[in-house]
């Protein structure tokens, strides 16, 4: 699968072992905010999901000390914070407003307004094509096909963090 995010282009796999296969089709990528699913995101303690998520994967820094809010937004509480020249993952933008979910390790820690943030080493705008909308189906020996839609963004390490 990573050489299918890689590319951006769709692939096909076997296990001869398991008599599974599988596609995996692409459907969306970078060149811009485009929705993205965050189920399955494992947020820490007292962070909360929002409503809808765009992606916005890439690496930022604070530009000076930030709130980390439990929610998007002044009203959330502050739940830690970024000292500046701190870096963190973009893990998504919340749908129609100015604000990340940052992470470290794949786990939302809390959102900070990106007014207040610059994405490191493209513009912000850029920072979207470091993820990817795919669907993936796949056939056991003596099963129907299930396909399932995933999100997968690139951390601050170059590797792929798939969520469904």
């Amino acid at each position: 699968m990573p050489a299918a995010l890689d590319r951006n282009r769709n692939g096909s796999w076997s296990n001869a072992e398991t008599g599974a296969s599988g596609d995996i089709r692409m459907v969306s990528s970078g060149g811009g905010y485009a929705p993205v699913s965050m189920n399955g995101m494992r947020f820490a303690a007292g962070v909360d999901p929002a409503s809808a998520y765009e992606s916005a994967g890439g690496l930022y820094r604070s530009r000076t000390t930030s709130n980390l809010r439990s929610s998007p937004g002044t009203s959330g509480y502050v739940v830690g914070k970024l000292a500046p020249g701190e870096t963190f993952d973009g893990l998504a933008k919340v749908q129609g407003t100015n604000w990340l979910l940052a992470g470290r390790g794949g786990v939302g820690i809390g959102y900070v307004s990106q007014n207040l943030v610059d994405a490191v080493g493209a513009p912000t705008a850029s920072a979207a094509s470091n993820c990817r909308t795919f669907d993936q189906t796949i056939r056991t020996r003596d099963g129907a096909p299930e396909t399932q839609r995933y999100t997968a963004c690139k951390n601050a390490n170059g590797e792929w963090v798939v969520q469904a």
